[in-house]
């Protein structure tokens, strides 16, 4: 019962941590979130953003992290304070509480956290970014967004801990979302899209310690279906859209093997002009956001996106096991 006590107060933690990044990005992108779930969207792109910035010029180190760990809280807990009323998000928080913190209490390790999960959250809180990483192991060539998230939440309360909490959160508002809001939706692709999602995590359940990168980046990828559905036949909302493009970000960067998402953009292009409403701060900042990843992705391995060779530049730090033929 401790354990699980414990894993309820370090899951509020965490989720109020993403949720004070989340209303910062309100701020700075003058929007009006009120949903937790696009809360905590928000707050995952600027949490990618800070960690690979600031990994630039000095290591995520303890006193960085529990600075920025308390100072986002604090802000978290007020914003959920001011917004629990809504009773969507009620129902999402008490959600999360308990079924986050189950997942977690279920857990056991994937080979991949020891294997290079660990290792490279590791680097991170102890070097600045570092050319050529992914000579010393093919798996940090990788851009591991998630593991930068996770890196700047280590605090001295959870010490270790703090690594494990992000991605069953980042996957059980997203299934909250769905099972309060999008299952019950009158259009039947996004109801469609709803029960596929919930029975993928349904199959992969059964090893809850497997999470690692691949699922989170699924139940994003569909999210961002979702969202571009309700875009197409519904909402014309600048909140949304950003949230749509957020998630899409996400998802790739998480994955690169979901980079055939990018395609869901077309038809905003081509036909639907008037239902993707981004503002000039959100493409100030998407702009600055996608060239810090291929920034980061360049020094680390030597390619924008790696290991797609046409992204890829010989340089001094080029992967050695990597055949640009």
């Amino acid at each position: 019962m401790f354990f699980f006590i414990k894993n309820i107060i370090f899951t509020f933690l965490i989720f109020s941590q993403v949720i004070g990044c989340g209303y910062v990005m309100n701020y700075i992108l003058k929007q009006n979130q009120k949903n937790f779930t696009f809360l905590f969207i928000n707050g995952t792109m600027l949490l990618i953003f800070f960690s690979v910035v600031i990994n630039f010029f000095i290591s995520l180190n303890i006193y960085l992290t529990n600075t920025l760990f308390i100072f986002f809280a604090l802000i978290g807990i007020y914003t959920i304070y001011k917004k629990i009323y809504y009773l969507h998000n009620l129902k999402l928080f008490l959600f999360l509480l308990i079924f986050a913190s189950l997942i977690i209490y279920r857990s056991y390790p994937n080979n991949d956290y020891e294997f290079y999960h660990i290792p490279y959250m590791e680097i991170l809180r102890n070097f600045k970014i570092i050319f050529g990483l992914s000579n010393f192991e093919f798996s940090y060539g990788h851009s591991l967004i998630l593991q930068n998230i996770s890196a700047l939440q280590f605090n001295s309360l959870m010490n270790l801990d703090s690594y494990i909490y992000f991605t069953p959160l980042l996957v059980s508002i997203i299934i909250g979302e769905v099972l309060f809001k999008y299952i019950k939706s009158n259009n039947l692709l996004i109801k469609f899209i709803s029960y596929i999602f919930l029975i993928n995590f349904l199959i992969h359940a059964n090893r809850y310690g497997s999470l690692g990168n691949d699922f989170p980046a699924h139940a994003v990828s569909f999210f961002s279906y979702i969202l571009f559905f309700s875009l197409i036949f519904f909402n014309k909302n600048i909140e949304k859209s950003s949230s749509f493009i957020f998630a899409l970000l996400i998802a790739i960067f998480s994955k690169l093997t979901l980079l055939l998402n990018i395609l869901l953009i077309i038809p905003f292009i081509l036909f639907k002009k008037n239902r993707l409403k981004l503002d000039v701060r959100s493409i100030i900042f998407l702009s600055l956001f996608i060239f810090v990843i291929f920034l980061k992705n360049l020094i680390n391995s030597s390619c924008l996106l790696y290991p797609l060779d046409i992204t890829c530049f010989k340089t001094n730090w080029t992967p050695a096991k990597f055949d640009f033929s």
